[in-house]
């Protein structure tokens, strides 16, 4: 006897296929995300974040600050630094962008492994 339900059952491969785009479009932001970041640390905060600290992904050996990979910040602890400066590193609240601080600390954090 069919169940009651048989209408259904042709849509269960439906949400398997939605769920699968869900994961593929959060995944795709998030590259992206890290990409900005990645661009922020690189180039777009001036003085650069290279200039001063190391981050073997990006290729950076500053010296000046601590050495990231080392250091294995977690995202607050990158975005609280970046928004407020801590010691000789400037407060970067005035010419970075909320999304531009957030995508580096999110960067910063995954790429030395936290």
């Amino acid at each position: 006897m069919p169940s009651a339900l048989w209408w259904l059952e042709p849509m269960r491969g439906l949400g398997f296929a939605l769920v699968g785009l869900l994961a593929m479009a959060q995944a795709s932001a998030g590259d992206t995300r890290l990409a900005l970041g990645r661009q922020v640390f690189t180039e777009q905060a001036q003085p650069s974040c290279s200039l001063c600290h190391s981050l073997r992904e990006a290729g950076a050996s500053g010296i000046i600050g601590p050495d990231l990979d080392q250091l294995k910040p977690s995202v607050e602890r990158v975005a609280a630094a970046v928004q407020g400066g801590v010691g000789v590193m400037p407060s970067f609240a005035a010419s970075l962008s909320a999304e531009q601080i957030e995508a580096v600390a999110h960067y910063v954090a995954e790429m030395a492994g936290q």
